[in-house]
C-alpha cells in the first residue's frame, strides 16, 4: 500500500478494506526454500531496521515475510504465491510502504532513491506495479495542488478571503474534478490489471475519488475484464460481489421510482409532526397537495423556500396544501430550521427506513404534486407548472 503525505494529513491510497494492525513474523527456512515470488530491494543509503512483506486480501492484511536489514543497501524478500496475480506491500514503517502487484514466479527489482515523505523509488520487471505507482503519483500531484491552493488562501487577510472565497472554491473543485477524470482515464487504460481495483477504491482525503453508486459502469467494466482472466482471484470475486450488490440496489431503486411515476398513487405514510404528534398523509383533504422532501444541507432547499412560501399564500388550505417532510437526522435541528424559515405549512420528519419508499434515489429537495385522491399529477415540477395545474382544474 502506498502512503502519501500532505501538510496536515495523511492521504492513504487504499484498497476497499482498511488495513488491520499487522503482526510481525519471520518466515521459516522451509517457506523461503519454496518461494516463487522474489522482491530485490536496493537503497541509495544504508538501512538499519526491520522490513516487512505483507499480502493484502479482500478483508485483511497478512505479514508473510520479514527481514532485519543490518546497515546495508541490499536485501531480498521472498514468499510463495497463494494466487496469481496478487497485491503485496513492502513496508518500512507504518508510514512508509510500496505497493506491488506480482505474478507467480516473478522477480521484481525495487530501487529506493529516498525513504523520505513521500518515498521515492523506481521499479523494473513489474508493469502492473509501475502502473500503480503512476496512479499514486497522479493522485499525489492533485493533493499537492489542493494543499497549495488552500495554503495560499489561508494566508490571506479576512477581507481578501471574502473577495477570493468563490474563486478559491472553484479552483479546489476544478482540481478535484480533474483528478476524478484523470483517474477514470487511467483505470480505463488498464481494466484487466489489479491496479484498477486499487484505483477504484483510492482516496482523496477521507473520501473515495470514485463512488460505485455513481460510477457503476466503470466498476463493472473492471470486474468483467478481470473476471475473464482471473475468475477465481479473491480480489476479482470481491469486486464482482460489490458490483452485483450495487446492480441489485440500482434495480430496486428503479422499480421504486416507477411506482412513484405520474398517474400512480402516492403511498400513505405516517410521520412525526412539528406539533409533537403523529400525522398521516391521508389526513390532508386539500384538493391539491404538494409533498416537499428536503434537507437543510442542500442549497436548493434554501433557494426554493421563498418560492414555495409565495405560492402557498396564493391559495386557501382547502385548495392547496404543502406537506413538508424533512430528512434531517436531528429533530432539534429540524424544528429550528422550520422556525427559522417560518414554515406555516404541515411540517413532518421522516425516519431513515421510510426514505426509499418516497425518495428512492435520495434526491433532495424533491416535489410531488398530488390531487385530492393522492394521484401523482407531477413529479419534481417547477413553481410555474404547479400553478398551471392548479389553475386549469
Amino acid at each position: 500500500m502506498q502512503l502519501f503525505f500532505t501538510k496536515n494529513k495523511v492521504i492513504i491510497f487504499s484498497l476497499y478494506i482498511v488495513l488491520s494492525t499487522f503482526m510481525f513474523s519471520c518466515s521459516s527456512k522451509k517457506h523461503r526454500s519454496s518461494a516463487d515470488i522474489t522482491i530485490k530491494v536496493q537503497l541509495d543509503t544504508n538501512y538499519n531496521s526491520w522490513v516487512y512483506l505483507q499480502r493484502i486480501s479482500p478483508n485483511r492484511t497478512y505479514t508473510i515475510d520479514s527481514a532485519f536489514v543490518n546497515n546495508a543497501r541490499y536485501f531480498s524478500l521472498k514468499t510463495k504465491a497463494i494466487q496469481s496475480p496478487d497485491i503485496y506491500v513492502v513496508r518500512f514503517s507504518p508510514k512508509q510502504a510500496i505497493s506491488l502487484i506480482l505474478f507467480k514466479d516473478q522477480s521484481v527489482k525495487v530501487h529506493i532513491n529516498s525513504l523520505g515523505k513521500p518515498l521515492k523509488y523506481t521499479l523494473s520487471a513489474s508493469p502492473d506495479s509501475q502502473w500503480m505507482k503512476d496512479i499514486n503519483n497522479q493522485i499525489n500531484r492533485h493533493i499537492y495542488q489542493f494543499d497549495s491552493i488552500y495554503s495560499t488562501y489561508s494566508k490571506l487577510s479576512n477581507q481578501q478571503r471574502r473577495v477570493l472565497r468563490n474563486e478559491t472554491d472553484s479552483l479546489l473543485r476544478h482540481n478535484q474534478l480533474q483528478l476524478y477524470r484523470d483517474l477514470k482515464h487511467q483505470i480505463k487504460k488498464h481494466p484487466s490489471s489489479l491496479t484498477s481495483i486499487m484505483g477504484l477504491y483510492s482516496n482523496f482525503g477521507n473520501a473515495h475519488i470514485l463512488n460505485i453508486k455513481y460510477d457503476l459502469n466503470i466498476f463493472k467494466e473492471v470486474a468483467d475484464s478481470l473476471k475473464a482472466l482471473y475468475p477465481t482471484n479473491t480480489h476479482v470475486k470481491a469486486l464482482e460481489a460489490q458490483v452485483q450488490k450495487q446492480e441489485i440496489i440500482k434495480s430496486t431503486i428503479s422499480k421504486r421510482e416507477e411506482l412513484l411515476s405520474v398517474g400512480n398513487h402516492f403511498p400513505n405514510l405516517c410521520f412525526y409532526s412539528l406539533a409533537d404528534s403523529i400525522y398521516c398523509l391521508k389526513d390532508c383533504h386539500a384538493n391539491y397537495k404538494l409533498i416537499y422532501l428536503w434537507r437543510a444541507q442542500d442549497k436548493k432547499f434554501w433557494d426554493i423556500n421563498p418560492q414555495l412560501t409565495a405560492l402557498y399564500k396564493k391559495y386557501n388550505r382547502a385548495t392547496f396544501e404543502v406537506i413538508a417532510i424533512s430528512a434531517e437526522k436531528d429533530k432539534l435541528s429540524w424544528a429550528n430550521y422550520c422556525r427559522m424559515e417560518r414554515f406555516k405549512w404541515i411540517n413532518l420528519i421522516i425516519e431513515p427506513p421510510q426514505i426509499p419508499q418516497i425518495d428512492p434515489e435520495e434526491v433532495f429537495p424533491r416535489l410531488y404534486l398530488l390531487d385530492k385522491n393522492f394521484t401523482i399529477l407531477a413529479k419534481n415540477p417547477d413553481i410555474k407548472t404547479i400553478e398551471t395545474i392548479i389553475n386549469k382544474r
